[in-house]
């Protein structure tokens, strides 16, 4: 096998390599266009990748950092807890943040493929369920054990050689208030593993089963040949940050104040090599922000992956951290220790530790970092029990901020992301690009929509349905849409404040929405 690779022209490796992406990229459409909670199908709030037979990740679907950087831990409790247990037809399930996951609502997905008998390796879906028990609607609580964030799966079997694993299913469907959605939920992330592993087995026909695993051995090294000659670029140095969390929402005092924590990041740079230490961070907390080392893992990626690569030019897989040492002791908030709640985590201190990377590389890397992000998902939970109907309801929202810039920049970054269906309260809100206003707010409460759409042909089909839906509105009156603008931007005036997209990521067009509430 290793002298086929040797031989192997650049092109075959190139062309290897992108269809190990573009098969992440197609679990992600396969599931947008299948899974039943908004969360999924608009949100996006899943990731899909590729795993070699050990559970290193070989490719990553464009999805969130958050999600990436600890599914190749999630792929490897599967391997752990089934070994060579393991056939085709078989698909694996869990959420266990002590096993590899993240934080409950996010359940993985595995699946194995085989090609001519032998183990090709695996793909993996995590998909953020908007409940998984708990006692609050959407799984977020304050709660001092992990006991009382929902359902914990240990890696289970849900799928035995083709055969769904009936009382599984049933238990998991028992303990969360909106189960048809998540029984959809589910099998749209079973559909979408399944077409990975399909596209796997047509790889394997046409190249060989032991070839593809050498290519997806290769793969990994090549991205970590990339890494670690980038880094050689860049000077050595040492760097230091600390940060604080205003709290982790669970009393401390009778009076019923909440303590903040802190964390503390130091980053040193040695040749090729880069060690993040968190020497005197604060130990976990009583309430539900710690984190698994695995989510702190994945936004220290992000951040070092951003700052040494920002024209993303390495592919991303878990040959990228191989020359990256997290140092963390167990116990600490960024390692929790179990029991310690954890659901908080992602949203929390991912985004921290990611802003404390660019802190602490801006002593010595100046020119490769930015400034620090909004921090935080913000997220909202909203559910209880329909009267019409007596069924539970479960709304999961995020509302997203923006990104600092970089020094080296003449154009400011940060961006009002992820604005759709978010409320605002404001006196006046602009958004608008050096070439004209895009949307322009004022007074009052509103709900806010954002599509940005490249072409004519976009637009012209948005005003086409638009035109649909105002004719339904004047034969059966509603009330959520009060106006629709489709303009170009550069029709618009100059007349309001900028705010902060480079010029180059514009479109052509934008359309908004205005809604009553």
């Amino acid at each position: 096998m290793h002298q086929i690779l040797e031989k192997a022209d650049p092109a075959t490796f190139e062309i290897i390599k992108n269809s190990f992406y573009k098969i992440a990229e197609e679990m992600r459409v396969v599931l947008a266009k299948t899974a039943y909670s908004p969360l999924l199908k608009s949100a996006g709030d899943y990731s899909c990748g590729l795993f070699d037979a050990r559970g290193e990740m070989v490719a990553q679907g464009p999805d969130l950092p958050i999600h990436l950087g600890s599914m190749p831990d999630a792929v490897g409790a599967v391997v752990a807890a089934f070994a060579s247990d393991v056939h085709e037809g078989d698909v694996f399930i869990h959420n266990d943040p002590y096993f590899g996951g993240s934080h409950l609502p996010d359940v993985n997905v595995v699946r194995p493929a085989f090609g001519d008998g032998q183990l090709l390796g695996y793909a993996c879906l995590r998909a953020h369920w908007p409940d998984i028990g708990s006692a609050t609607p959407g799984s977020y609580g304050a709660v001092t054990e992990i006991f009382g964030e929902g359902l914990r799966m240990p890696p289970l079997r849900l799928i035995s050689r083709g055969t769904l694993n009936i009382d599984v299913e049933k238990l998991i469907l028992a303990n969360v208030r909106t189960p048809d959605e998540r029984k959809g939920d589910l099998g749209a992330q079973l559909a979408a593993t399944l077409r990975a592993v399909e596209r796997l087995k047509q790889l394997a026909q046409r190249y060989g089963s032991a070839e593809l695993i050498g290519y997806m051995k290769q793969v990994m090294d090549y991205s970590e040949r990339l890494m670690r000659a980038t880094l050689l670029d860049l000077p050595d140095g040492e760097g230091y940050f600390e940060d604080y969390c205003d709290g982790d929402g669970i009393a401390d005092n009778a009076s019923g104040e909440d303590a903040r924590f802190r964390i503390c990041l130091s980053i040193k740079k040695v040749a090729d090599q880069l060690i993040v230490d968190f020497a005197g961070t604060d130990p976990q907390v009583k309430g539900p922000m710690n984190a698994p080392l695995s989510v702190t893992a994945s936004g220290i990626f992000c951040g070092l992956k951003t700052a040494v690569d920002p024209n993303n030019l390495i592919p991303a897989n878990s040959g990228c951290w191989r020359s990256i040492e997290i140092r963390a002791s167990k116990g600490l908030v960024v390692n929790a220790a179990f029991p310690a709640p954890v659901v908080y985590a992602n949203h929390e201190i991912s985004h921290r530790v990611a802003d404390m990377v660019m802190g602490a590389l801006v002593s010595f890397l100046p020119r490769q970092v930015m400034a620090c992000s909004q921090g935080t998902s913000a997220i909202l939970t909203l559910g209880g029990t329909d009267p019409r109907s007596g069924r539970h309801y479960v709304s999961y929202e995020t509302v997203k901020g923006g990104y600092g810039r970089g020094q080296t920049k003449t154009e400011p970054l940060s961006v009002p992301s992820m604005i759709q269906r978010t409320i605002l309260k404001c006196s006046r809100f602009t958004a608008r690009s050096p070439r004209g206003a895009v949307l322009t707010i004022r007074r009052g409460m509103l709900r806010v929509a954002l599509h940005l759409y490249n072409n004519e042909d976009d637009v012209q089909r948005l005003r086409t349905r638009w035109s649909r839906l105002r004719a339904a509105r004047q034969r059966e009156p509603f009330n959520d849409i009060e106006a629709l603008n489709v303009t170009p931007l550069n029709t618009i005036k100059n007349n309001c404040r900028p705010i902060l997209y480079p010029a180059k990521s514009y479109p052509e067009y934008v359309v908004a929405k205005r809604f009553d509430l």
